[in-house]
């Protein structure tokens, strides 16, 4: 009898150990985004997704075509079981992006509006986020705005309750590419 307690109460630690460290990783506590897609046309949206591809997130350009995106083999197969999907498109494909994924049952949990038109820089409106922090890393990283929205998305820390809203013109840099208007976006289960 001794050694089959002695089994059970090591294996309920050995359990007990790996639930905590599984819980203490933001991937493991649903947070990590699973697949991106992403306008390859435009050199933000490139950027935007290799900070999210170094982690293994599927990397999913849109190719012109989001709606057959959701049907292809390869990628079906893959948004088919992600509980969190990103992105950087255009307007237009976030609108088909939000459509496709309410159909699987997800939600927008963070969505911004990068919008070049008129200004020198860009006017970020962003919602349900951490706004100030958020708005500070952007102001600060230039060019290299996409990686910082990417590096929040990668961090879990874009996905809040509520409607925060933040907007700002920032005086950043945008590639010679810039289509006028992008959208950053993240869906997950509701």
């Amino acid at each position: 009898m001794q050694r089959r307690a002695f089994v059970k109460g090591s294996m309920a630690a050995a359990g007990a150990w790996a639930l905590g460290s599984v819980m203490a990783h933001p991937a493991a506590r649903g947070t990590r985004v699973q697949a991106v897609i992403y306008d390859e046309r435009y050199a933000d949206a490139r950027r935007f997704a290799a900070v999210l591809g170094e982690e293994g997130t599927a990397l999913l350009p849109a190719r012109g075509n989001p709606v057959q995106l959701w049907y292809e083999a390869s990628s079906r197969m893959i948004l088919a079981s992600a509980a969190r999907i990103a992105g950087l498109t255009t307007q237009s494909d976030a609108v088909v992006a939000r459509a496709m994924g309410a159909a699987r049952g997800l939600k927008v949990l963070y969505e911004g509006m990068h919008d070049g038109r008129g200004v020198a820089g860009l006017t970020h409106r962003l919602e349900r986020t951490n706004g100030p922090e958020l708005a500070m890393r952007i102001n600060t990283s230039g060019a290299g705005w996409a990686r910082a929205v990417a590096a929040e998305i990668r961090s879990g820390a874009l996905a809040r309750d509520g409607a925060v809203l933040t907007a700002f013109t920032a005086g950043a840099d945008r590639s010679s590419d810039f289509p006028g208007t992008l959208v950053s976006w993240l869906l997950g289960a509701a």
